[in-house]
């Protein structure tokens, strides 16, 4: 099945609704996703579910939240194609859950300083790109290629060997994260270097 739209977003959900991707091809002309809510204040959950497929955004981001709570699930292979704009950019005190299941993701996962993305990557899922304002959980057999410096709100998940990270591949870049929040309570507020070149240290 192929769905298109010429003009405009590729789906949008207003308040807590959802929309569910089984093997399709999906593409919006102006972004693949805008999940948000009209109303002052959020109610309820939307939700995201990308099975297989593929799913393109011709331009601006693949999945933009504005004031609402989501969940997104990416899986089962799913490609997904934004030549621009970010992989998840979530603002106006959005909390994202953002979860790749057995997939590649490339593209930048962002937050506003009042707004939360907590990134998870599960069952040998890979993420290439930077992460701004977020959180991520590393499940064993996950990936994170690291393509500019980078601010983690938590890390978790990921194993310590020593000195070092396992996970991450830092290509000669940093990568800071919160050593007053309990989440980084296992980092120990120390420095660690990654694979190819970079480092993972507390940003105070």
């Amino acid at each position: 099945m192929a769905l298109i739209s010429v003009q405009d977003k590729g789906g949008v959900i207003d308040g807590a609704n959802s929309i569910t991707l089984d093997r399709a091809r999906f593409t919006g002309a102006l972004g693949g996703f805008m999940l948000w809510n009209t109303l002052p204040f959020r109610e309820g959950i939307d939700t995201v579910k990308v099975d297989g497929g593929a799913v393109t955004a011709e331009s601006g981001d693949l999945f933009y939240v504005t004031n609402t709570e989501s969940d997104i699930t990416v899986s089962d292979g799913a490609r997904l194609v934004h030549p621009e704009g970010a992989l998840v950019d979530a603002d106006k005190a959005s909390v994202v859950r953002f979860t790749g299941e057995h997939v590649r993701l490339h593209g930048d996962i962002t937050a506003s300083s009042d707004s939360s993305v907590t990134t998870t990557l599960e069952d040998g899922a890979a993420l290439t790109g930077t992460i701004i304002h977020a959180a991520l959980a590393l499940d064993p057999g996950a990936h994170w290629t690291v393509t500019g410096d980078s601010a983690l709100t938590s890390l978790t998940g990921a194993e310590i060997h020593g000195d070092r990270i396992t996970g991450i591949t830092g290509n000669g870049h940093t990568v800071t994260y919160d050593d007053s929040l309990a989440a980084n309570s296992a980092l120990g507020g120390l420095t660690y270097r990654l694979a190819g070149g970079g480092v993972l240290t507390p940003a105070s």
